[in-house]
């Protein structure tokens, strides 16, 4: 698979996988497993991915990077109704795995590899999924001709919701009979959140304070067919901020004890920071902070970044330092933790 580091990243590093048209690029990910014997493929799902130019991170476009195969002797195309291609992407197979159990004093097979594949989504309907090896076709999956439709049955709109749980139902329909798949994403104050990736369950319950707080919040529900797709936004309901879970450990997650942390000289302080829900789900979209009873605010002395705080012994004072972090969503909810760590000289 290709690598980049991010002062790598550019929009160029895009081409020729996604190819932009005003800036705004859709992406249909084909995957599946090849037989190595038989040629035979297995398609997995396809589903869709919007590509923002304008908005996309370099952390972002490094996925998108990271799941763009290296050329190789395979290849993904689509076609339409005429067998016309409309859009490929040459790829190798990831690295397999036996996947044969072996007897005794045999050594485990390999007998198929995988693939996942970006591939350019044309504006032109697409009849037919192609995998090809060497120029010969080796597979294929035909669209059914009627895109599936969601609705949403809860929420309806304008609810205020302060009960623990909040379930959400939707409900699918395709004319074709296809068997279909949902994913389920919750907007919030803190951006969003995939509550169900690609399921066939058609209602969730999920804990509120695993939900960040919004007064507009959303849920949209993208529907798949295994080709085919559509989605639907529900309308603005409101969920309450509460104050998450939070926890200090010292790199790598290894936990400090009551009576703290003894560090010295010349040695660096590495502390890891976590944000859950009440569930313990991990959380995003907090931003952390990092201070000293002794010295103040160590930010600015943080070698590290995002849930990391990094600080040379020397930069600290000498004595019992209680450090604290402070975790702070947009919409201003915070929750605070603190640590003893002991600067010998």
């Amino acid at each position: 698979m290709t690598q980049i580091s991010d002062d790598e990243i550019t929009d160029s590093s895009l081409s020729p996988t996604v190819k932009a048209t005003g800036g705004v690029a859709w992406l249909l990910n084909v995957g599946g497993s090849i037989d190595l014997d038989t040629d035979a493929v297995t398609f997995k799902l396809a589903t869709e991915w919007k590509v923002d130019l304008a908005t996309l991170t370099a952390r972002q476009i490094a996925t998108i990077v990271a799941l763009t195969p290296e050329p190789g002797d395979y290849q993904v195309q689509l076609w339409d109704s005429d067998r016309e291609v409309l859009s490929s992407v040459d790829f190798e197979l990831s690295i397999p795995v036996a996947d044969r159990p072996a007897g005794v004093g045999e050594v485990p097979k390999v007998i198929s590899g995988i693939f996942w594949v970006p591939v350019p989504k044309p504006t032109k309907w697409i009849a037919t999924i192609a995998v090809l090896h060497n120029g010969s076709t080796i597979g294929t999956v035909n669209a059914s001709p009627n895109v599936p439709t969601a609705r949403i049955v809860r929420p309806i709109g304008g609810e205020n919701f302060t009960d623990p749980t909040i379930t959400f139902e939707w409900a699918g329909d395709d004319v074709d009979g296809d068997q279909l798949f949902y994913t389920v994403t919750y907007f919030g104050g803190r951006g969003a959140d995939n509550l169900l990736l690609q399921g066939t369950d058609t209602t969730i319950t999920v804990d509120l304070d695993s939900l960040s707080g919004s007064a507009t919040a959303r849920i949209k529900v993208d529907v798949y067919d295994g080709i085919n797709s559509s989605s639907v936004m529900s309308n603005t309901f409101s969920v309450p901020n509460s104050p998450p879970l939070v926890s200090i450990e010292e790199y790598p997650e290894q936990s400090i004890p009551p009576e703290g942390l003894d560090v010295f000289e010349e040695n660096i302080v590495v502390l890891q920071g976590e944000v859950y829900a009440k569930n313990l789900t991990p959380l995003k979209g907090f931003s952390l902070s990092w201070s000293s009873d002794l010295d103040g605010d160590l930010d600015s002395l943080n070698f590290e970044s995002g849930k990391y705080l990094g600080v040379e012994t020397s930069a600290l004072s000498e004595g019992s330092h209680r450090i604290t972090m402070t975790a702070t969503d947009s919409e201003g909810t915070q929750a605070s933790t603190s640590v003893i760590v002991h600067v010998r000289r």
